[in-house]
């Protein structure tokens, strides 16, 4: 501290000495804190190039996996699995590197996230494809390979580590220019501190001359000041110098990234090693040399060189991938960029920034090659599979034409055995008829009355013929069915009386009936019929005895029972099942036991359409039928009636046998048929039961005859008819006399009354042919009972 006569002797006003120590001061702070701001900027300078090697070495590592999993899909050498597992492993651990580097980067942890979901699936693509080929399904591999899923994987991982890679190079130029700047300024302010240092020691020298007494004390006092301040410079210095050294250090290390600069003239000034390792110069050959010492010959006549300086100095910086050349003449492939650095006060300095990427380059070549090459073979096996599929569809053709014909064969040739069948039954029973009536004609006209039993002859040959048609239409599923509410269990138990005359003492009859049993929806004289033709069956089945049995038992046919049962439908059913213990079917014979006309039985002793109208109802009915038989062990035929699913206005019973209902002179019947002989027949059986009758032989004429008798009772009329329908004839006269009752009869019908093979709501039917009984019960049960 300077006493105040040496203050005023030095010549230095108070003011001055404060603003030089506050300036000097206020220099070594800032010089500090430069120097902490360029150790700052140093420690990011290096951790983004630690960013940039890892994203390096992930996109190799995945590379390195699709060129060892490509490899081994072409040759199917196991040998090209080694790096391909290596590679698998490794890249796990690279990304999870990559998240701890980059945890201060949300853009970067954005991007990371994004690379690791898509290098998921890349891995889980290659994996198949080997899983694949190693499953020795070489077509299901390619095939996956040629969906170019995972070409498009790659190219988004490449795309995605390039964009992570561009912005780690703007954070390196960034970090880099601060770095610079700030030692720079660092550089500055310790130069301007020794200056400051140096005029103020030189203002104390002449301050000395002029103070003499105080010049020991000035001395001693600059001394001490200059020997602290040395030590502040000296302690920058060396903090500079080991900064310079760290940064230079990392630049060295850096052998994957060739650190060059150059002058505005492109003269290349500082040569890493890095540069060394990747272009092969040492720093001495390369340092002086121009800048298009690493371009190849074409790139340099085309002037690249001077247009990457060029926009450098213009635009701040030029990017630079391409191929260049190493000193042995050899090509690389580099990338990087060209940054302007500096500025007019320190000058201006030419920064490239190159990363040799040969082997990557030089991968993603095998890989087009091989993905042409792949895209050809696909072509070609593509062309294979289609001349194949062409000829395979010919063949097809061929073959469905041909089953077309087989096919059309087997329709004739059934439809052949029905005609035959039907000729050969209808010709019994027509001898039976013809024959009985001619002996009655020679008897009559002898004068023999004795004839009653050739009539019964052909009563009974007529009966076979219609029980026979009416067999022809249940198997065709063109019977008109009655369905209602039907107690399955009191219909079998109605039955059992004869059943048991129907199967003899030898066979023991047992019925095994559920309780609880749902209500079915069938028609019951059909039920029956189907129930009795499946006892008799039985019963030719056991000659020697046996035993048969009737079960009844709710059941549910589910979707896996309907996929193995052809025709059957999923619901709820009432089952009847009916068992014997005889001698079974062979499988051939099972698959035709439902074939009309189809018999095992002796000539005679069965027409073969038992089962087949068993088939038909059951079907027509909307349920399912089954057939389980094994030789030697029985037979098991399981009927499922459709459960009746709604209010029960009645439950079916059997029918109980009624004397021949007659008529009354004052019910009027108008029948219309066009079929002159039947019409005859029902007039006069009509008569016979004691009605008055009145006829017509088609709609129009029937229409003037209920117009000129107001007091018709009954239109009873056929369905089939030239012009007009009954159906048409009946709404007709229903609109001129609405109380009029109305009966439909036919032989065969499709659509007029019967609809799905059910009768229409109310409407009343008679099936020709029909007997005298059959028609007195039908008339009387629509028109109730006589008149008094």
């Amino acid at each position: 501290m300077l006493d105040t006569s040496f203050r005023r002797q030095a010549g230095f006003p108070r003011r001055v000495q404060l603003t030089i120590a506050v300036a000097l001061v206020a220099l070594i702070v800032g010089a500090v804190w430069l120097s902490r701001q360029y150790d700052n900027r140093i420690g990011w300078v290096r951790h983004t190039l630690e960013v940039q090697n890892e994203l390096s070495r992930l996109l190799n590592t995945l590379q390195e996996a699709e060129t060892g999993q490509r490899g081994y899909l072409l040759t199917g050498d196991v040998a090209y699995l080694g790096p391909y597992q290596r590679a698998r492993d490794l890249v796990r651990e690279e990304i999870h590197r990559l998240a701890g580097l980059t945890r201060d980067n949300p853009d970067q942890q954005r991007a990371l996230r994004q690379v690791d979901e898509i290098a998921d699936l890349k891995l889980a693509e290659l994996q198949r494809t080997v899983e694949l080929r190693q499953a020795g399904d070489t077509e299901g591999a390619l095939g996956v390979v040629r969906t170019d899923r995972g070409r498009e994987l790659m190219e988004r991982l490449r795309e995605q580590i390039a964009g992570m890679a561009a912005a780690e190079d703007s954070l390196l130029q960034e970090r880099s220019r601060d770095a610079v700047a700030y030692s720079w300024a660092l550089l500055a302010a310790i130069a301007a501190a020794g200056l400051l240092i140096v005029a103020f020691t030189a203002a104390w020298v002449r301050g000395a001359r002029r103070a003499g007494r105080a010049l020991a004390t000035a001395n001693e006092s600059i001394a001490h000041a200059n020997e602290r301040l040395e030590r502040t410079v000296e302690e920058r210095t060396r903090a500079l110098r080991e900064s310079t050294e760290r940064l230079t250090l990392i630049l060295d290390s850096a052998v994957d990234y060739a650190f060059i600069t150059m002058d505005v003239g492109g003269r290349i000034t500082s040569w890493s090693p890095g540069a060394q390792s990747i272009f092969g110069w040492t720093a001495e050959e390369a340092v002086g040399q121009p800048g298009s010492l690493i371009f190849t010959d074409e790139d340099k006549r085309d002037g690249a060189p001077e247009r990457e300086v060029g926009q450098a100095l213009t635009h701040g910086r030029a990017p630079d991938e391409r191929w260049h050349r190493r000193k042995d003449g050899s090509r690389l492939f580099a990338s990087g960029e060209l940054m302007r650095m500096g500025g007019a006060e320190h000058g201006v300095t030419l920064l490239k920034i190159a990363r040799d990427r040969t082997q990557a380059r030089r991968q993603e070549e095998e890989l087009r090659e091989f993905t042409a090459a792949l895209e050809q073979r696909v072509a070609e096996r593509t062309r294979e599979l289609s001349d194949s599929n062409r000829a395979l569809v010919a063949e097809m053709k061929s073959r469905e034409s041909a089953e077309t014909q087989v096919r059309q064969l087997q329709k004739m040739e059934a439809v052949g055995q029905l005609t035959g069948g039907i000729a050969h039954d209808f010709n019994n029973m027509l001898a039976i008829v013809i024959g009985s009536l001619n002996l009655v004609q020679r008897r009559l006209a002898k004068g023999d009355t004795d004839i009653l039993k050739y009539v019964d002859g052909a009563i009974e040959g007529a009966t076979r013929a219609a029980t026979l048609t009416s067999r022809l239409l249940a198997f065709s599923r063109r019977q008109p069915l009655a369905p209602e509410p039907v107690d399955a269990n009191r219909l079998v138990t109605g039955m059992s009386e004869i059943l048991r005359r129907t199967i003899g003492e030898e066979i023991r009859l047992e019925t095994v009936l559920a309780g609880g049993l749902w209500r079915s929806h069938a028609d019951p004289s059909q039920l029956e019929n189907a129930i009795l033709n499946l006892a008799v069956n039985a019963r030719d089945a056991m000659p020697d005895g046996g035993k048969l049995t009737i079960e009844s038992a709710n059941c549910h046919l589910d979707d896996a029972y309907v996929s193995q049962n052809e025709g059957a439908v999923p619901g709820q059913y009432v089952m009847l099942a009916v068992s014997d213990t005889g001698t079974g079917m062979t499988p051939e014979v099972r698959d035709k036991a439902f074939e009309p006309f189809f018999t095992t039985k002796d000539v005679g002793r069965g027409t073969g359409l038992g089962l087949s109208q068993v088939y038909g109802f059951v079907r027509q009915s909307g349920g399912h039928v089954k057939i389980y038989s094994e030789p030697g062990q029985g037979t098991t035929v399981k009927l499922y009636i459709p459960r009746f699913i709604g209010i029960e206005e009645k439950l079916a019973v059997a029918p109980v046998k009624q004397a021949t209902p007659a008529g009354n002179p004052r019910e009027i019947i108008l029948v219309v048929e066009d079929e002159d002989r039947v019409r005859q027949f029902a007039v006069e059986a009509l008569r016979e039961l004691g009605y008055t009758t009145l006829h017509a032989d088609g709609a129009a004429p029937a229409l003037r005859v209920l117009d000129g008798h107001p007091d018709v009772t009954m239109l009873l009329t056929d369905i089939v008819m030239p012009d007009v329908n009954g159906r048409r004839l009946a709404e007709e006269a229903l609109k001129r006399r609405p109380n009029l009752k109305v009966v439909y009869m036919t032989g065969f019908t499709r659509n007029a009354v019967v609809h799905n093979g059910v009768l229409d709501p109310g409407v009343n039917f008679l099936q020709k042919p029909f007997t005298l009984d059959q028609l007195a019960s039908k008339v009387r049960g629509v028109l109730g009972a006589p008149p008094v």
